[in-house]
């Protein structure tokens, strides 16, 4: 099975790229580019005197959209699509280059490829910039690499869908109104699409689909032979592995691991003993996503891994992360965290991050709990930003506080996480949602501990649990609470 990453993404959407051992020039506008420099600035104007757009900059590999050119005493420039922002920005020449081969820069469908990301917005940042708040918003993490979670959101407006894969746009539906796909608007007739994007590769008297890419497929749904529905869809699976080979007899199975007694403290004492012993023996690997817990007073979190870079938000002392990643900057080490209380990440100094290695780190079960986290958001202002406004708020003495929506209810105690109630299709449990199989329960996280009165119960070490309740074979009901005395 294909296995689908957001820097990996660029490279299957942008069919016909660049060859290692040349690089094409920009023949045609709008196209891809690349950026070929670290923390490039873009300005108002083609000039390095010109006002610098901060705090936004390029980084190596990003993928732009490029505008046009023009020369400014004897250097190029480029104009973009503001990757985040309205509008546009230019970019010395040095530091883009063309990400596809000449010939594919002014195929037509190629193009149409182009002004998509043009008009809905190449990220979920730059949609929010062009349409405003969407009506509604689904973020989900469909999984983990070694780069971090891939992760889906999907974003609603009246008149039209999106869909983003690590921040690539890999869907548009479009369903009323005038917004185009190209030169092509819902209401245009047949001959206007076929003169604009040649003949379709598959073709009945409702639909008619286009194929740009190996991989990506446009559709145009017709009625009275003109167009009333128009999509875009990039087709990506992603699993664990590649289809597996013919059965080998089967291998003799290993001794049971040796479990590890837990250490004899409680709640924040436990967490550091019990990582600081595992790190020592050596009894674990590093994962991610993980948890951790913060060390350190006013711990600044940041744009990038660099003590220069743009301060995004700070840590208190005790409060509670998610990791994502990590990497080393010139000695340092430094870990990519999701943003407690904004979407997106961030990241922190490793040596204020005391990073949890629990009994059942890996597990179905703890991973699932990783995605209830970061699908619901550890603190009230990080579900703000994943699911909106809460249909309703409460308030109990002032530590405890409630988010109702129409699918979901969500408590928090002071400041923290503290349980996910879902009784509605549509949010998911990891891979898992109301009105599932039984079976499909078992598949993914085995037996329960526990069944009574049709609720299925997965005990977390140390401290937490997952309900589901099952009638006649199917989830009606899930929930995930941390379990205090």
């Amino acid at each position: 099975m294909r296995r689908i990453l957001g820097g990996v993404l660029v490279v299957l959407f942008l069919c016909g790229a660049a060859s290692a051992d040349r690089i094409p020039d920009i023949v045609a506008f709008p196209t891809w580019g690349i950026c070929t420099g670290d923390y490039v600035r873009m300005r108002e104007e083609p000039s390095t005197k010109a006002k610098v757009l901060e705090p936004q900059r390029l980084n190596r590999d990003q993928r732009v959209i490029v505008l046009d050119e023009t020369q400014t005493r004897g250097e190029t420039w480029y104009e973009i699509d503001h990757p985040t922002e309205e509008g546009s920005a230019w970019v010395s020449g040095k530091f883009i280059q063309a990400a596809m081969e000449e010939e594919y820069q002014k195929m037509p469908l190629r193009q149409l490829l182009v002004k998509l990301s043009l008009t809905f917005g190449s990220s979920p940042e730059k949609a929010r910039a062009l349409f405003g708040k969407p009506v509604k918003q689904k973020r989900e993490v469909l999984g983990t690499e070694v780069e971090g979670p891939i992760v889906r959101i999907t974003m609603s407006w009246q008149g039209h869908e999106a869909e983003y894969l690590n921040d690539s746009l890999t869907g548009v539906t479009v369903t009323k109104g005038k917004t185009p796909f190209g030169r092509i608007r819902i209401g245009d007739k047949t001959d206007r699409l076929q003169k604009a994007l040649g003949k379709p590769s598959d073709a009945t008297d409702e639909t008619w689909t286009y194929q740009p890419g190996e991989l990506d497929y446009v559709t145009f749904s017709l009625k009275d032979g003109k167009v009333s529905e128009m999509g875009y869809q990039f087709y990506y699976d992603i699993g664990e592995s590649e289809p597996e080979p013919e059965p080998e007899p089967e291998p003799k199975k290993p001794a049971p691991k040796k479990e590890t007694p837990r250490p004899k403290a409680s709640g924040e004492e436990e967490f550091l003993t019990e990582s600081a012993r595992r790190e020592a023996a050596g009894d674990w690997k590093d994962s991610y996503p993980d948890t951790g817990i913060c060390v350190g007073e006013s711990v600044r979190l940041r744009e990038n891994p660099d003590t220069e870079s743009e301060i995004v938000g700070r840590l208190n002392k005790g409060d509670w992360v998610i990791t994502l990643e990590e990497t080393s900057v010139d000695g340092q080490k430094w870990y990519a965290v999701d943003h407690p209380t904004q979407e997106g990440m961030a990241w922190v100094s490793a040596r204020y991050i005391e990073t949890y290695k629990g009994y059942e780190t890996g597990t179905p079960a703890y991973n699932m709990t990783l995605r209830i986290m970061m699908n619901f958001g550890l603190k009230p202002e990080k579900a703000r930003a994943l699911l909106g406004d809460p249909d309703r708020e409460l308030t109990d003495s002032g530590d405890k506080r409630i988010l109702e929506y129409g699918d979901c209810r969500i408590v928090y105690v002071e400041g923290r996480l503290q349980s996910v109630e879902v009784f509605e299709r549509g949010l998911a449990f990891g891979s898992l949602k109301v009105g599932d199989a039984a079976s499909k329960l078992t598949n993914a996280l085995g037996d329960p501990m526990e069944k009574a009165r049709g609720d299925w119960r997965y005990e977390i070490d140390p401290n937490g649990r997952l309900t589901f309740t099952v009638d006649n074979g199917k989830i009606v009901h899930m929930i995930w609470e941390e379990i205090t005395d």
